[in-house]
């Protein structure tokens, strides 16, 4: 159904009012504008992991024209989802408000090298990429990556750990090392050593000889 010009004039008044608020895991608290929560429901049905593991291949490439390392991580900030109205005048979570269950939003961090545990990039590359996505589904989504990660297992945990007012840190962190090249030695080839006979020359058989052979 085609809206009306004044339903889509008073949308356009409100597109930047804000609606929802997050509350991370560094302790801050971000509110989005309506166009950016109307993103919520299309996020979690899309595959948003691929703008945390995008960020890390363009860091990696970016960090390869200059330093050396084994090892890339990246730090999340993961938050809580409220409605705006949820949060008192001081940006606290009010008593009994319950944040969007099992959905979180979430923001790219600084990626950092490092090369035997010492981190070498001197300069930070931290494109701030962002969007929502289930917890459930991140985890999967990670466990399926191969990337070690450090933080919150479950939704709840997070939930407690944040509602605590604890700051903490989540990183997802790849291993480069290379696997030592092995070496193995060139098979030699057997030799058959094979008696030689004398070759017993056979009668030609009726048919060769009908042809001539």
């Amino acid at each position: 159904m085609n809206k009306s010009l004044i339903e889509e004039l008073m949308e356009a008044k409100h597109k930047y009012d804000k609606v929802l608020a997050s509350v991370f895991n560094d302790g801050k608290v971000r509110k989005d504008e309506k166009y950016m929560a109307d993103r919520l429901e299309d996020d979690i049905k899309s595959d948003q992991f691929y703008l945390i593991t995008d960020t890390m291949k363009d860091a990696t490439r970016m960090y390869s024209l200059g330093y050396e390392f084994d090892t890339i991580s990246i730090n999340l900030l993961l938050g809580l989802i409220y409605n705006v109205n949820d949060l008192d005048e001081n940006d606290k979570v009010k008593e009994n408000a319950q944040p969007v269950d099992g959905i979180v939003r979430f923001y790219t961090g600084n990626v950092t090298s490092y090369l035997d545990g010492e981190k070498t990039n001197k300069y930070e590359y931290d494109y701030g990429r962002q969007g929502f996505i289930k917890f459930d589904k991140l985890m999967s989504d990670i466990s399926n990556s191969g990337l070690e990660y450090t933080g919150p297992n479950s939704f709840e945990e997070l939930k407690e750990r944040i509602l605590s007012d604890e700051q903490f840190g989540i990183v997802l962190t790849a291993s480069l090392k290379e696997k030592e090249d092995q070496v193995v030695a060139p098979k030699v080839k057997e030799e058959v050593v094979v008696e030689e006979k004398p070759i017993e020359e056979k009668p030609k058989s009726k048919v060769k000889r009908f042809f001539g052979l």
